[in-house]
């Protein structure tokens, strides 16, 4: 009786730690999916956010011929994948780049090359605000208001 009591403790144990072999391995594959997830969602709308601010760079460019000054405000989601991120002009062009310990993510467009032609004033813009876009005919300037 003893030795047969002994035995389904024994089973028992080992059933149980199969068990949460199991649960951590499932946990761990679902853990990894949403962070490659998460980080597919960032890099793509990273790579949304630059473009539409490209193209309204663009805009203000190439639509009023008479105007000296114009201005557009974008209004770009305050967080992706629950984190903060800043676009930044530069001689580059736009740059979009998060801050995130677990995901260090950052997109450059070239403003459809009018970095080689607009006066990009170096200036950085943080998520959590409308963004206003501004450019001077008159010098070519084009900065981050």
């Amino acid at each position: 009786m003893k030795k047969k009591l002994q035995s389904v403790i024994v089973q028992f144990i080992i059933f149980f730690l199969v068990c949460v072999g199991v649960l951590v391995t499932f946990s761990n594959l679902f853990h990894i999916q949403l962070r490659i997830t998460q980080k597919d969602i960032l890099r793509e709308n990273l790579k949304l956010i630059t473009e539409e601010s490209s193209q309204a760079m663009v805009y203000a460019s190439i639509t009023c011929k008479q105007c000296d000054y114009a201005r557009i405000t974008i209004f770009p989601p305050k967080k992706i994948s629950n984190v903060h991120y800043k676009v930044e002009t530069s001689s580059r062009g736009l740059e979009t780049t998060s801050f995130s310990s677990r995901f260090n993510e950052s997109w450059v467009s070239p403003v459809f090359n009018l970095n080689y032609t607009l006066s990009l004033q170096p200036e950085e813009w943080y998520s959590g605000r409308n963004l206003t876009l501004i450019f001077q005919r008159r010098n070519y300037k084009l900065w981050i208001g």
